[in-house]
């Protein structure tokens, strides 16, 4: 097969993979978010966008931050999930959308001055099993949250434990579905690093199949697209 052919066969399965992926997965922000706070929290763009954030809480990194701005009547969606993993089975975590506007409630942090948060708790809820087909993963998901952003302003989203217990969690944001070239292109990674978060094999997902027909079918053609350019070349 010659070059253009196999440069032809990439942009379709690529272009298959722009169309399905959109249907049935978020848009990763982070996985694993690290020690995040108020003064470092993520920047998170346009929240009608489905896109999902993962965190592991431990003494250094108690809770993940995520940051964004709105105008006045933003629709918001919020969503919270935890790995299908044994131990994690009674794992309740809470997050707190902090933002002007909202009345006062108590959160284990520091917040804006003027700052008021309204607090989603899990516990007492039953989450549902969720399989996710493009990194092979499966999840508990708790009921989502829909809610109208009145105030304009910065918000912040934080995902937490109310007992600072570790253990892992999710927080989705948006239900437009979106990917770009460039999210495609790095499936590869953020399904290795979605699977090791689940404590899965780090192979697996129709997305990996979708990259291992490429790299067959790619070779040279399929490098010049992950790859970023030589300077002077």
């Amino acid at each position: 097969m010659d070059c253009s052919n196999r440069l032809l066969l990439v942009s379709l399965v690529v272009l298959c993979l722009m169309v399905a992926i959109p249907a049935a997965a978020h848009k990763p922000i982070v996985v694993n978010g690290g020690s995040t706070t108020l003064d470092t929290a993520i920047e998170t763009e346009d929240v009608d966008i489905s896109q999902v954030a993962y965190h592991e809480i431990a003494a250094s990194k108690p809770e993940l931050w995520l940051t964004f701005e709105v105008a006045a009547n933003t629709p918001l969606y919020l969503q919270m999930g935890l790995p299908k993993l044994t131990r994690l089975e009674n794992y309740r975590p809470a997050m707190a959308l902090v933002g002007p506007g909202l009345p006062e409630a108590p959160v284990p942090f520091d917040i804006p001055e003027g700052y008021g948060a309204y607090v989603f708790t899990t516990l007492g809820e039953q989450p549902n099993e969720f399989y996710e087909p493009f990194t092979g993963t499966t999840s508990w998901q708790f009921p989502d949250k829909n809610l109208v952003l009145e105030a304009p302003g910065r918000y912040y989203l934080v995902g937490y434990h109310p007992e600072n217990e570790p253990g892992k969690f999710w927080v989705a944001i948006g239900k437009r579905e979106f990917f770009g070239l460039r999210d495609i292109l790095s499936l590869p990674m953020i399904t290795v690093q979605v699977r090791l978060f689940h404590e899965v094999f780090p192979f697996g997902g129709i997305a990996m199949w979708f990259f291992l027909i490429l790299l067959i079918l790619g070779g040279v053609p399929l490098a010049r697209l992950l790859l970023p350019p030589v300077a002077g070349g």
